[in-house]
């Protein structure tokens, strides 16, 4: 069920790359519910191969909320451009595509761009978006790896034991599990259960289960 609650976010992530185009009801519900669908996908089946393969540990379920459902949006603005037109779009076709505007309109920006060639610049731009995502993240983490930052240990998922609040009482002494250890159910608690304690939302850490 959490999987599907932070999938209802995944439908206003994907049509943000197509909030200004024409999709009428029927599309906009359809792009919705693939969103909300390819999300849940992800935190059921990828998240937990990416871990198991790879070890990619996605904390807060970044690739499935926004990435994968964010290269959904880069696609659907592809296909909408692709369909462009002035039967669409009647005189606002320059205003919502600048280039598809005709040349030498009064704001300069025209280039009458076909619908075609402007869908081409939309998956370019996709490419070129996850590339830059890519790369970045590649650099990052090799720079996080550096013995310049402290290495977080074996308490992975954890910040209880590093921070506390005035009243707190003192931090509580907590014995990692192994990570391979590590069940399905335990990782989409949410809290710490993965490691013997879950944070209670009032306070206090409380036994895991």
């Amino acid at each position: 069920m959490v999987d599907v609650q932070n999938a209802t976010l995944a439908g206003g992530v994907t049509i943000g790359a197509v909030a200004d185009h024409y999709l009428g009801g029927g599309g906009a519900l359809f792009v919705g519910a693939a969103a909300g669908i390819l999300s849940t996908i992800g935190y059921v089946y990828v998240q937990p191969a990416l871990e198991e393969k790879i070890g990619l540990f996605d904390t807060c379920g970044v690739h499935n909320l926004h990435g994968m459902p964010g290269v959904l949006g880069g696609l659907a603005s592809v296909v909408s451009a692709a369909c462009a037109g002035k039967s669409l779009y009647g005189d606002s076709l320059g205003s919502v595509f600048g280039a598809m505007a005709p040349e030498g309109n009064d704001d300069g920006a025209g280039e009458g761009r076909s619908a075609s060639q402007q869908a081409v610049n939309q998956l370019l731009a996709l490419l070129i978006t996850l590339g830059i995502a890519i790369a970045s993240g590649i650099v990052t983490g090799m720079i996080m790896k550096l013995a310049t930052f402290d290495s977080p240990g074996d308490e992975l998922f954890n910040d209880v034991t590093a921070f506390g609040v005035p009243g707190d009482g003192p931090k509580p002494s907590i014995a990692p599990l192994d990570a391979a250890s590590m069940t399905d159910a335990s990782r989409k608690k949410g809290f710490g259960v993965s490691y013997g304690f879950e944070l209670d939302r009032v306070g206090g850490v409380q036994p895991g289960s």
